[in-house]
């Protein structure tokens, strides 16, 4: 725990089952007073909401916060005894999808499930400082489709051949404009796409409009 200007915190990994409990408040549906200091509700089947769905109920072995930036609590006050964190008003400020999805999950598995959910509490009883975690924890660059491929080895396979035939492939967007390389030797994921797209595929339409759907298809 670190406390500056009466506000303290706390980062922990909560057991999946505990952090359902928590949702619930001892009864059998998931409190909506958590998130009402939330900017958005429950966003339903989207690609992302189906990836946290998928790692549910994927391999047990692999533990979920891994694969999951996890839930932010902000409270009025919050104080530890053992591995017990006790938090007064606590309202889930980012998180909600996350927090739908396990709440899902757990209506379907009634399974004790070991896996863990990295929870950070922040407390403070001074509105202000409540309002700006809300902000920050809402507010951040979106990323790219192109760039959650950036790691797959074939982009990296890609990135060397056209440095061996002087040409930047921007697998991490930016990283070579940063690095003073010439713009017009610079190429994009989308733009290799398109490109893909245009010559093997036979279609310039959807090369054009819809270049992301190249990248979403792990079987290319």
């Amino acid at each position: 725990m670190q406390s500056l200007n009466g506000t303290s915190g706390y980062i922990s990994l909560v057991k999946l089952s505990d952090f359902y409990k928590f949702l619930c408040g001892g009864g059998n549906a998931v409190r909506a007073d958590l998130f009402e200091a939330n900017v958005r509700d429950y966003q339903g089947s989207t690609e992302v909401n189906d990836e946290i769905e998928e790692t549910l109920k994927g391999n047990k072995e692999d533990d979920f916060w891994w694969f999951n930036n996890g839930v932010t609590i902000i409270a009025s006050r919050a104080n530890s005894s053992g591995s017990i964190i006790t938090v007064e008003n606590p309202q889930i400020v980012n998180g909600l999808q996350t927090s739908s999805q396990i709440s899902l999950y757990f209506q379907e598995h009634h399974e004790d499930d070991q896996r863990t959910v990295m929870v950070k509490v922040v407390a403070s009883e001074d509105e202000e400082i409540r309002d700006r975690i809300i902000k920050a924890t809402n507010n951040q660059n979106p990323v790219l489709l192109a760039s959650l491929r950036a790691t797959d080895k074939v982009q990296r396979d890609i990135e060397h051949v056209l440095k061996m035939n002087e040409l930047f492939y921007d697998r991490r967007k930016n990283f070579y404009k940063n690095e003073g390389k010439p713009v017009n030797k610079i190429v994009s994921i989308n733009l290799l796409a398109q490109a893909m797209m245009t010559l093997f595929r036979g279609e310039p339409d959807n090369a054009r409009a819809r270049p992301s759907s190249l990248i979403k298809d792990n079987d290319v």
